[in-house]
């Protein structure tokens, strides 16, 4: 995250999203169950922007791109 950037800009939030799609880019193997791949969505991804959204408020816009990429 840039410090002191404005994050009700969608272009700010960026980083968060990458980080989701470098997590999702691992879990994509084939030795991976669906339930395992759902247990590893469920935990990470929904823990990940918890920090941000304590910290900053999202656009709507963001937390919807975040949502269907889980």
């Amino acid at each position: 995250m840039l410090v002191g950037a404005n994050m009700n800009h969608i272009n700010n939030w960026l980083p968060v999203n990458e980080v989701f799609q470098s997590r999702l880019a691992v879990w994509k193997s084939r030795f991976l169950s669906i339930g395992g791949r759902v247990t590893l969505i469920k935990s990470i991804l929904e823990s990940l922007p918890l920090y941000y959204f304590s910290i900053y408020k999202a656009p709507k816009k963001v937390i919807v791109d975040l949502e269907n990429i889980m």
